[in-house]
């Protein structure tokens, strides 16, 4: 299984007026979605970083560079070790 990142600001907007909608239907549900908004508000955020994406250019000499920097490689890996792309040509 893979993690999935949300943005911390796009999910307490839509808790919070989750919680004004729902504050006219029942009156406990304020409190539920103020702890909801506190737990979004206090998980630690994860280190991440966007994802470059690149391909492989291949050239009659054997080598192979990046489209993304333009790194010399004599290999075609899985991501430039300079830029660190992800080579799935997307």
């Amino acid at each position: 299984m893979t993690d999935e990142y949300i943005s911390r600001e796009k999910t307490l907007e839509l808790l919070k007026s989750l919680s004004s909608r729902d504050y006219r239907r029942k009156k406990g549900t304020i409190q539920d979605a103020i702890k909801m908004i506190s737990y979004a508000v206090y998980t630690p955020a994860a280190d991440v970083a966007p994802v470059r994406h690149g391909r492989w250019i291949y050239h009659d000499d054997g080598v192979f560079t990046c489209s993304e920097c333009g790194n010399a490689e004599s290999n075609d890996s899985y991501y430039c070790r300079l830029c660190g792309a992800k080579m799935d040509g997307v």
